[in-house]
This record gives structure tokens, C-alpha cells and sequence, in this order.
């Protein structure tokens, strides 16, 4: 058991002890934490890879089994690639990461269903090095399902958006509400100190009264 293929060991009767290899108990402690592991190894061009060691994850994602999952499956589905780091490029890299120009993987993908349905996940990977030509022969990564967390920033932009809004019409209405209360009280003031002055007629007072009055 101190072997380092064998992990983890539980007896299946009396003469038969299975054992988990590490990539076995890797791939249960990702997709406890959400996500689902996979490996792509690339074919002969692009679109003809295929996945090994998908988790079992992939099917609410992509509404496919784990075999079935193949990397032409996955790009048909990218709508929109959204990179997270400055040297990943918005479209499918494979290119690069055969000719080791990028060395790992980030980016959040939006992905569109045949029904029409959509969902944001976030694709992280490493390169799979071939030993003996030095190149890239695959990618081994995880995919997390971040619809979410996307939903809840388009919540927050909505609301933010509102809360601007909200404040520009408190600000017009408070603009607007001051020019209106500053006319009628510029006549008041003005027809108060008229009456004030005692060479304003009984006639003139009255009609003066009737203004501020209105006002």
C-alpha cells in the first residue's frame, strides 16, 4: 500500500482488494469541489482530439456522456471565448500550446446548446509534454460551471445601472423642482418689498397681495 499507484485501497471480499490509482482520487476530490477534470489529446488536426479521464460532470455540462465527449463536440459548442490572461487569444489555441508558445490555459467560454440554451464555464489547463519530441501531445484541465456567478454580475450591473439612472432623475427632478420654486418666489420677494413701500396705493397693494397670494 506504500506504492504510489496505490493510493487508496478498500477489500471487495475476501481474496480482492480494489484499488484507486492517484488520477482516480484526483479526479473525485475536483469534482467534489465542482468541477470536471479531463484530458484532451490532440489528433492530427484540429477538432479531431479526443478526451481520456473526463468526469462524470460533463454530462450537465454538455449534455453528453463522459465517452461520448469528443474535442470536435466541444468547439462546435464555444459561442464566445473570453481569455483571462494577456497572451491567450479569443479563439481556440491548440496551435499554440502544441508549439509550447503558451504554457497554460484561462479563459471562461460561453457555450451554446443545440435547444438554443446557454452557460458560461471556465476552462483551465496545462499542456501534456511529450517526452521524446519535446512537443505538446494534449492538455489535461478542469472545467468549472460558472453560469452562476456570470448571472449574479449581470444582476449587479442591472442594478448598478438602475441605481445611475435612479440618481440622474433625482438629480433632473431636484434641478427642475428648483427653477420652479425659484420663479413664484422671486415674485413673492419682489410684490413683498413693493408693499412695503408706503407710496403704493390701497389699489395697488390689493393687486399685489392677489400675486404673492398665487404665487
Amino acid at each position: 500500500l506504500t506504492s504510489p499507484e496505490l493510493l487508496h485501497c478498500h477489500s471487495a471480499g475476501v481474496a480482492e482488494t480494489q484499488c484507486l490509482r492517484p488520477e482516480e482520487i484526483y479526479s473525485q476530490a475536483i469534482e467534489n469541489a465542482g468541477g470536471v477534470p479531463y484530458q484532451l489529446m490532440f489528433g492530427s488536426e484540429i477538432g479531431s482530439g479526443w478526451f481520456t479521464n473526463v468526469g462524470y460532470g460533463i454530462k450537465y455540462l454538455f449534455g453528453v456522456r463522459p465517452v461520448e465527449f469528443t474535442e470536435k463536440h466541444y468547439l462546435t459548442a464555444i459561442e464566445k471565448i473570453v481569455p483571462l490572461n494577456d497572451d491567450i487569444p479569443s479563439d481556440p489555441v491548440e496551435e499554440r500550446i502544441i508549439n509550447r508558445q503558451l504554457q497554460n490555459y484561462q479563459a471562461e467560454i460561453l457555450l451554446a446548446s443545440s435547444n438554443g440554451a446557454k452557460k458560461w464555464i471556465k476552462d483551465t489547463s496545462v499542456p501534456i509534454i511529450d517526452d521524446a519530441s519535446g512537443k505538446a501531445i494534449g492538455v489535461t484541465g478542469i472545467f468549472f460551471d460558472i453560469s452562476a456567478q456570470k448571472q449574479m454580475f449581470i444582476d449587479l450591473e442591472i442594478a448598478r445601472d438602475k441605481a445611475a439612472e435612479s440618481d440622474r432623475l433625482k438629480t433632473a427632478f431636484l434641478n427642475n423642482l428648483s427653477h420652479e420654486i425659484r420663479t413664484p418666489l422671486n415674485a413673492i420677494v419682489g410684490f413683498t418689498s413693493l408693499l412695503e413701500e408706503s407710496v403704493n396705493s390701497g389699489e395697488n397693494r390689493s393687486e399685489f397681495m392677489d400675486i404673492i397670494t398665487h404665487s
